[in-house]
C-alpha cells in the first residue's frame, strides 16, 4: 500500500482520477485530505499540496513478489501523479509581517513531492524543480527508485548508503533529493547542507 495526501481544496473527482491509475494496476492506495494551515519552517520541510508516501513494507513486499515488473508499474503511475503537480500553480505566501523571510532562490514545486522510506527507516523527500521539464521529473523518479530498491536488496553496500553516509542518522531527520539543473541527476541533502546550498544563491 502507498499513501497519498491531498489538500482540502482538491475536488473529490480529481482525487479519484489520481488514485485510480494505481488501483487499476493492483497497487493499494490509502489517501487523506489535509487541512490547509500556516507553517513556520524552512521551505523544503513544508508539506507540498500533494504528497505520496512509499513506505518500507511496500518495498519489502514488492521485491519479494514482483521485482522488476512492479518497478515499472510503480514508476509509470508515479509519473502520472506528478504530472498533476506539474500542472498546478501552488505558491508560498509569507505572513504580512514576515515578507522578507521567503527564500526567493527556492524554486522547488510546492504542488507535489514523493517520500520514500529506505531500509534503515529514514525518509527521502524527492522535490521537483519548477524550472525543469516533466521529462526531467520523470527521470528523477526512476533514479530514486533504482537507488532505493538497491538499498533494500544490498544491505552491506549500496550506492544510496554511500551518498547519504555523512548525514545525521536519526530517523526523525529527512533527507532531501533535488534534481541538478545541469546534469539532471538527483543529488542528496540534509537540512544543514540544503541551507548552505540555498544561501549561496
Amino acid at each position: 500500500m502507498i499513501y497519498i495526501d491531498f489538500p482540502e481544496y482538491y475536488p473529490t473527482e480529481k482525487i479519484q482520477e489520481d488514485i485510480n491509475p494505481f488501483i487499476e494496476s493492483g497497487i493499494l492506495v490509502e489517501y487523506k485530505v489535509i487541512e490547509t494551515r500556516a507553517y513556520a519552517a524552512l521551505e523544503w520541510t513544508i508539506p507540498t499540496a500533494i504528497v505520496a508516501y512509499i513506505v518500507k513494507p511496500y518495498f519489502e513486499a514488492f521485491l519479494q513478489e514482483a521485482g522488476k515488473q512492479h518497478f515499472e508499474i510503480l514508476s509509470k503511475k508515479l509519473k502520472t501523479l506528478i504530472n498533476r503537480g506539474k500542472q498546478m500553480n501552488v505558491r508560498l505566501i509569507s505572513a504580512s509581517k514576515s515578507t522578507e523571510k521567503l527564500n526567493k532562490a527556492y524554486n522547488q514545486s510546492m504542488a507535489i513531492s514523493i517520500l520514500f522510506e529506505i531500509k534503515n527507516g529514514k525518509i527521502i523527500k524527492l522535490l521537483f524543480d519548477n524550472d525543469l521539464e516533466k521529462e526531467d521529473w520523470d527521470k528523477a523518479i526512476d533514479q530514486i527508485l533504482e537507488l532505493v530498491i538497491e538499498n533494500y536488496e544490498n544491505e552491506n553496500f549500496n550506492k544510496l548508503d554511500s551518498k547519504i553516509k555523512d548525514f545525521d542518522n536519526k530517523k526523525a531527520f529527512k533527507i532531501y533529493a533535488l534534481i541538478n539543473k545541469e546534469s539532471k541527476l538527483v543529488e542528496f541533502y540534509d537540512d544543514r547542507t540544503l541551507v548552505k546550498k540555498t544561501h549561496k544563491k
